[in-house]
């Protein structure tokens, strides 16, 4: 089993379960004491582009809001497992769940951040385009989940270019300040871009966090 990583990044902006997930061990991380805005960007170098995307003003930054209701999930009480890949036509599909490991419910609401790392934790290309789609906030009982997918293409129509392969993968959740980072087979990516005659290695869409169970 991959050993537990807590990692510290200079600037903050990016058990076993029901269900059958493939739970991989990860590590919440963030700079004590700090307080920076939250957001769904990764840390490192990673660009995130988007597309007629709807605003949103981020949940309250506390554990649960003074009417009661459940507030945002904070990253320390959750955890991120791959649950099934797929692929067609020369791309990956992947599909990873949050888990609440809290007391207490919380929300997600939005599209998780990503950034690729190789070995030694060394920061590969990362471009996160957020793929158009409706959002809603998620509640998350205790235990309970939230999905999200991924996808990404592979290496066919490229020919002998090569894009890295990632050892890691460090995941914001929605609106939260420190992201989770997932190794093992869920941080293992080969994610190409671009074309043969302007390679763009690391591309990676996303589409925003549901309530709802991907199909089997």
């Amino acid at each position: 089993m991959p050993k537990v990583r807590r990692r510290y990044p200079a600037f903050s902006i990016l058990a076993p379960a029901a269900g059958g997930l493939l739970l991989l061990t990860l590590a919440a991380c963030g700079i004590p004491g700090s307080a920076p805005g939250p957001s769904s960007s990764p840390s490192h170098s990673a660009t995130v582009t988007s597309k007629s995307l709807s605003s949103s003003k981020p949940p309250s930054s506390s554990a649960s809001s003074g009417s009661g209701a459940p507030g945002r999930c904070l990253s320390a009480n959750l955890t991120v497992g791959l649950l099934q890949t797929t692929g067609a036509a020369g791309s990956v599909v992947r599909t990873y769940a949050f888990t609440n490991e809290g007391a207490s419910a919380c929300t997600l609401f939005g599209y998780p951040g990503f950034a690729l790392l190789g070995t030694g934790g060394k920061s590969l290309s990362t471009t996160v385009v957020r793929t158009p789609a409706s959002m809603s906030t998620v509640t998350l009982v205790s235990g309970g989940h939230a999905w999200f997918t991924m996808e990404y293409p592979a290496q066919t129509g490229y020919g002998t270019l090569t894009c890295p392969t990632s050892t890691a993968l460090e995941v914001t959740p929605p609106n939260a300040y420190h992201f989770l980072t997932v190794t093992g087979t869920a941080g293992t990516i080969q994610a190409y871009g671009g074309t043969t005659t302007h390679l763009q290695c690391g591309r990676l869409s996303v589409e925003p966090v549901t309530g709802t169970p991907p199909s089997p």
